[in-house]
This record gives structure tokens, sequence and C-alpha cells, in this order.
């Protein structure tokens, strides 16, 4: 019965990189339960779900550790953030007053100038989901040292080999950060209504230049206003009340409360610049981490070596049970293989009808030619053969990238062997299998089937 496919979680994804450390060498029983799980499921949907039922056996529970103390981490960065905020506001507050501008500047233009400094520094990555900032580290180092795990196998191994699990993890990092983001100003906005609520403030502005300070604020002002002033236009403040707030050194009388207009537009300020767009980023750093997770394909090499060892076996008799399929078979490097004495191992055995053959990597124009143009008409099924001891990962890879350009659903096969003198192919020795094995594994990408000659058909 075919397992129900269920979406990989972080937690999932630092269970398996964690169990692949330990041992990635299967079962027999762990390889019956991978081939029932993925029964009937095309190649793309096949490779996630038999890794996650191979990974159920083997949970250790380092994932769900893990998870739990990044939750601890982003609690107790929440309400350091929250206190933060808080704590910034009120002082702020003096002589029963409030500036406005070293408000913005200290409260709003601080949050900002941070949001553009990430945003460039993004833009000039290859890959944003994969910039790694000092905050993301030291959540990160604070989240393991929680766990009590001191090797963190599984971070090395997802910070170093990229793609969509380190991104996943980095985009759950990110969302920490922005938790803490919303913290701050909702700190900072229950600050400021309860000064408004309970205490006589007044709002005012100084400088001790004569024009210069003054024009500044009336276009930040309306700049900052202008998401909401049409909502809400007592809210923005014009020239006529900034004239008025202006705090002159003369002036011995107390602040008196108010105008309203400064703190409702201190209060749109700090929800429209400062609490949305950290709300914003939170829902794309958790949007970014599922879309992360979703297209997760599992073409490392570590992982090709464990969905090798996992379904070899399954592939050989899944491959007996084909009907015969036409294939163009390229002897690559001219080694002189012979079509009427494999003809019988490539029917029994690989289930291919090799009805075109062409010879590759030779010096030969006519013959290359010949080559490129029957890969263009080339059946369902292509066959490459090469020689155990002639590992020309370059040449292979060229051939390779030729054939994937062309339809979808082609079996493309890797046959390894060696040449005798009557066009015959003897089995590969045990070290260049070893080769071929690391080189296809690390083919990202490619669902090539790497077969090697172990004799004649009976």
């Amino acid at each position: 019965m075919a397992r129900e496919e269920s979406p990989w979680t972080l937690e999932d994804l630092i269970e398996f990189e964690q169990a692949l450390s330990h041992s990635a060498v299967p079962t027999s029983e762990e390889k019956q339960l991978v081939s029932a799980s993925i029964a009937g499921k095309s190649p793309e949907s096949a490779r996630p779900i038999g890794l996650k039922t191979w990974l159920d056996g083997r949970r250790s529970g380092i994932g769900r550790k893990f998870t739990l103390a990044l939750d601890g981490v982003s609690l107790g960065l929440f309400l350091l953030a929250l206190s933060a905020g808080i704590t910034t506001v009120l002082g702020l507050y003096r002589w029963n007053g409030i500036n406005v501008t070293i408000f913005v500047a200290v409260v709003l233009g601080v949050q900002i100038a941070i949001l553009i400094g990430a945003s460039v520094a993004w833009l000039f990555r290859r890959k944003a989901g994969e910039a790694y900032s000092v905050v993301q580290s030291i959540i990160g180092i604070l989240a393991r040292r929680l766990t009590g795990d001191r090797e963190s196998v599984w971070w090395h191994s997802l910070i170093t080999q990229g793609g969509g699990g380190r991104r996943a993890l980095l985009w759950r990092l990110a969302l920490v950060v922005q938790t803490a983001g919303i913290a701050f100003n909702l700190g900072a906005i229950a600050a400021l209504v309860g000064l408004v609520l309970f205490r006589n403030v007044g709002f005012f502005w100084e400088t001790t230049t004569e024009s210069a300070m003054r024009g500044w604020l009336e276009q930040s002002v309306n700049i900052i206003a202008a998401p909401w002033s049409w909502i809400d236009p007592a809210s923005a403040p014009d020239a006529r009340l900034i004239d008025a707030t202006r705090w002159w050194p003369e002036k011995s009388a107390a602040l008196s409360p108010g105008p309203a207009a400064w703190w409702r537009f201190l209060l749109w300020a700090l929800v429209v610049w400062g609490l949305l767009p950290r709300l914003i980023l939170r829902f794309l750093c958790q949007w970014n981490e599922g879309r992360s997770l979703a297209a997760l394909d599992f073409q490392s090499r570590h992982h090709r070596t464990l969905w090798r060892e996992l379904t070899g076996g399954e592939l050989r008799e899944e491959i007996a049970k084909r009907p015969t399929d036409g294939a163009l078979v390229i002897d690559v490097g001219g080694a002189g293989f012979s079509r009427e004495v494999l003809r019988p191992f490539l029917l029994q055995k690989l289930r291919v009808n090799p009805t075109a053959w062409e010879t590759t990597g030779v010096l030969d124009p006519e013959r290359e030619a010949a080559a490129r143009n029957a890969l263009t008409d080339a059946p369902a099924a292509i066959v490459l053969l090469v020689e155990g001891w002639a590992l020309s990962p370059r040449q292979v890879e060229s051939l390779l990238a030729k054939v994937s350009g062309l339809k979808e659903d082609r079996r493309v096969i890797l046959l390894i062997g060696n040449a005798e003198p009557n066009g015959a192919m003897r089995p590969a020795e045990e070290e260049e299998r070893a080769n071929w094995k690391r080189f296809v594994d690390g083919l990202a990408g490619s669902e090539v089937e790497l077969v090697f000659y172990e004799g004649g058909a009976r």
C-alpha cells in the first residue's frame, strides 16, 4: 500500500540529516517499506516520500528538540524586544513631553535604516534565501546550546550543502528575527498609548537652525503620513501645527498636553512603518520556508547515494518487468563494443532493444555528427556504453546535458564495463565501480540509471 504523501517540515529535515550522519546503510526491511511507499508514484514525488519512509524508523528526536529550543529562543527575544520597545519610548519622555524628531529618528529611523541596509545586502546576493546574517548565527548557536547537541552534525550539513535545506533553515531563523521586530513595535505602541492615556504629554520639536530643520520636518511628516493621511487627515500635522509646536528657549511655561495630531501621527507611523513591515516580512519568511521545504529535491551527493542504496534492487526488479523499449546505444570513446555480442544482455537485463548504434568521443567528424543527429531522433531509451577505466566527467556530463534537453520520460542508462578484443564486455574493477558511483551520485538533478555489467544474459 502506497504511503500517503505528507509535506516535509524543518523538524523532519534536521532528523534526516542527523540520521544520515550516523548510518546511511539501509536494511532489507527498510528497502521493502520504501518500495511499498513509492509504488505508483512519479519519479519527482517518489524520492521525498521514500526518504521520509526511511526516516520514520531512524528518528532520534533532535529535530523536535531544536525546534522547541528555537521556539524558546524566539519567546525570549520577543519578551526582550517588547521590553526594549517600551523602555525606548519611556526613555524619550522628558519634562512632560516627547521630542517628535528624536522619537521618529530613534524609534522608526533606526528600524527603517536596518531594513534598507538588509534589503540592499539581500539584493546583492545571488541567492537571497541563502544569506546568512550574524543575528541568524547567534540565534542558531543559542538554540543548539539549549538542545545540548554539541556536535550539531546536521547543522553543518544543512549550512554547507546549500540548496533548499539551507534556505528553509535560514528562513526559520529570519522568522525569529522578524518576530522580535514585531515585539519591539508592539512595545513602543503600548508605551505611547499608555503615556497618552495616563500622563499629560506634550509634543514638541526644537532646533538651533532657523529654517533647515523646519523644512526637513514638514517634508518628512508629509512623506511618512502619505499612506494614511487620506483616511485620517487630522493625524498629519500641517505647517501651522509644526510652527506652533516648536520649542523656544524663552518659553518658561510647562508643555501643555497634545496636540492630538502629533500623538496620532506617531501612533500611525509606528503601525504603518514599524509594525506592518515586520508582519509582512514575517509572513514572507514563513511562506518562503514552506516553499523551500516543498521544493526539496534531495539531489546532494549523500542524498543520491542513500536513494541509490534504497532503490537499487527495486529498480532492477522493475526493469525486469518492463516491456522492451527501443534504444539508441552510444559507444562513448569508441571502445569497439559489439552490437551482436551485447544485444542479448541489453534485451534481457536492461529491457531495451538496440535499434540504433552510434559512436562518439572519437576523432571522426562524420561519426560525431551521426551521433548528434541520432540523439535528436532517439527512441524511448538511450544507453551510453563507457569503459570502467575511462571515466571522463566532462565528456559524460556533456552527453547527459544534451540528453536532458530532449523530450521527457526517456530512460538514460550508463552501462559500465571494460572492452574485450572480440567486442564483448567484462565487469569493471571494484575501484572503477566506486569512482563511477561517486560521479553519478554527484550529478544533481539527473535520474540516470547506473548499471554495471555483470556478465552475459542467461
